[in-house]
């Protein structure tokens, strides 16, 4: 028998700064990786996170 917790606004609201977050990061880091530019890949995650 499991539990099902309800969703608050607060919770989905701090899971989806977290998501965007761990995705910035994560471009950042493969855009890094790829290019081996760090201005570049700033450049990539700034137009990420805008769009």
């Amino acid at each position: 028998m499991s539990q099902k917790i309800k969703e608050s606004h607060a919770r989905s609201i701090s899971k989806g700064i977290t998501w965007r977050l761990v995705g910035t990061l994560d471009t950042l880091l493969i855009s890094w990786l790829i290019l081996g530019e760090s201005h570049t890949a700033s450049t990539i995650v700034l137009w990420d996170t805008s769009i």
